[in-house]
């Protein structure tokens, strides 16, 4: 499995889009990366994005529009059941949609109880995917598969200490130790996200709500003490 986040960051429409074109262009740009799936980060797409991935081979996780606590306030728990209920009523019979999690890193101190009780229907309902409870958390014997933060270079609150920060680079290290604790696949969550230096060239595509007045100043900040933006 390689794949990346999908955040429904579409500002100019504020909406994603519902045309297969748009999807195929999205996920084509994906499969050129060497991806083979993505990630919708606390959103289900709409049918227009699973008849692309269809067509194209590519594989889907889909997640509940939550990023909660849960085993807390019934009518939020009541809601995470009818909601994914939904969206396994509509969109199930598309084989791109491969995996399945409720939320994105849920909490809540009865998260584990409720979250086992959410799998345990799924399954019984609809056993053509494999499920996990959150996208990040938390380790249940119930999952199909774990999304987990474990196996990554960084974590969070390491700081300075990271074996980013703290070793060389190298492509000698694995994480054989980890993974051999559990009989379940394991796809590592949200491994990299990464500050990067601007490109000043680009600042005319940004348009509308997103015209870029911060590189713009960036960009002058640089000349004025002597550098040259490239």
């Amino acid at each position: 499995m390689r794949g990346t986040l999908e955040c429904c960051i579409f500002p100019l429409t504020g909406y994603p889009p519902t045309d297969i074109d748009s999807w195929r262009r999205i996920m084509g740009i994906a499969k050129a990366h060497g991806l083979n799936h993505l990630r919708f980060h606390s959103y289900c797409p709409p049918e227009a994005a699973f008849e692309a991935a269809d067509e194209m081979g590519f594989m889907l996780q889909v997640e509940g529009p939550f990023w909660a606590e849960f085993g807390v306030d019934k009518v939020l728990d009541e809601f995470a059941y009818i909601e994914a209920d939904r969206i396994l009523d509509t969109y199930g019979n598309h084989p791109s949609f491969c995996l399945m999690a409720l939320s994105n890193e849920p909490t809540g101190l009865s998260r584990e109880t409720f979250l086992a009780k959410v799998l345990s229907h799924w399954k019984r309902k609809d056993d053509r995917r494999l499920y996990t409870s959150g996208a990040g958390w938390p380790v249940l014997v119930e999952n199909d598969y774990l999304c987990t933060p474990k196996p990554r270079a960084h974590q969070w609150g390491h700081g300075l200490k990271s074996r980013f920060n703290s070793q060389p680079f190298s492509s000698n290290v694995d994480y054989t130790s980890f993974v051999s604790q559990y009989n379940v696949p394991i796809v590592s969550h949200e491994i990299g996200e990464w500050s990067s230096y601007s490109d000043y060239h680009q600042i005319d595509k940004y348009n509308g709500v997103l015209k870029a007045y911060n590189l713009e100043h960036f960009r002058e900040s640089l000349k004025a003490h002597g550098a040259k933006p490239v």
